[in-house]
């Protein structure tokens, strides 16, 4: 590890004690994130009865939760900046690519991945060979792509293909919708459903200040960079499913208010569109 400090005492007697103080989880995110210099800083603060151990931990868990939102942030701002081209032009990219970009992912130490599973890429079986699915998400369905299924029933069943591709423990995780009740008549999977729901789970109201939407969720108020509704939704159904995610797995230590703060839009995507100085849906 390079930089290290000398300060007061070694700092290496201070490393040696890390794991009489802090849980294996905490030692794995401090080493993760590169937060050795700081761990110990504040672990010297304890030995010198500058904090108590309540403190202690409370110091740590900030240092991570921080370390962590200043990623996010970075990564928000990247994604600002960029537009992220799709060469394949299609939603659900067929088999031999998708498992391509997998063993990549998993040779490059990737833990998980996101997938967009189409209607068309389901009904053509373009996830042939993906194995069962730790969780489900799904957002909504309205009808259209008739012209591709042949009918909206025919659209539905293609859509709820998805429910059983799911493990036995895994989940399923779907927005509240209208035509939720007819899609899950399809439902094969032995999940039940975990349902968000509006103005239940979650909240949405507009700023005074400005166009943009502000929401609560979990007792988070906050403020999203979306002009509609429909928008917050879709943000905060992804990251729910993030959440839930990390809730699972427990090597990870989160909380739950960094994921669900400050929504915004990627270019090109959920973006209203300003034609003759007039917003268009």
């Amino acid at each position: 590890m390079s930089g290290i400090i000398i300060y007061k005492k070694s700092f290496f007697s201070i490393f040696m004690k890390f794991n009489l103080f802090f849980s294996d989880k905490q030692i794995q995110l401090i080493k993760k994130y590169e937060l050795e210099n700081q761990a110990a800083f504040v672990l010297q603060k304890f030995e010198e009865k500058e904090i108590d151990q309540s403190e202690l931990k409370s110091e740590i868990m900030e240092l991570i939760e921080n370390k962590i939102l200043r990623l996010q942030n970075q990564l928000a701002f990247d994604l600002k900046k960029t537009e992220l081209i799709n060469p394949f032009k299609m939603t659900s990219i067929d088999g031999w690519s998708l498992h391509q970009m997998i063993c990549e992912m998993y040779s490059n130490t990737c833990e998980s991945v996101i997938l967009e599973l189409s209607s068309q890429g389901l009904e053509q079986n373009r996830h042939f060979g993906l194995g069962k699915l730790f969780i489900a998400g799904f957002l909504n369905i309205f009808p259209e792509h008739i012209e591709s299924h042949g009918s909206f029933e025919n659209y539905i069943k293609a859509k709820a293909i998805l429910f059983g591709l799911v493990k036995p423990n895994g989940y399923v995780i779907a927005n509240e919708s209208k035509q939720l009740a007819e899609v899950l008549k399809n439902n094969s999977s032995q999940n039940e459903p975990i349902v968000i729901k509006k103005n239940l789970d979650y909240s949405i109201s507009p700023l005074s200040s400005t166009m943009c939407k502000n929401f609560e969720y979990r007792g988070l108020k906050s403020k999203s960079y979306f002009l509609a509704d429909f928008e917050v939704e879709n943000a905060i159904f992804a990251s729910r499913i993030v959440e839930k995610y990390l809730e699972v797995n427990k090597s990870y230590d989160y909380n739950p208010q960094i994921i669900h703060r400050n929504y915004f839009s990627v270019p090109g995507r959920m973006e209203w569109v300003v034609f003759e100085n007039e917003v268009v849906e």
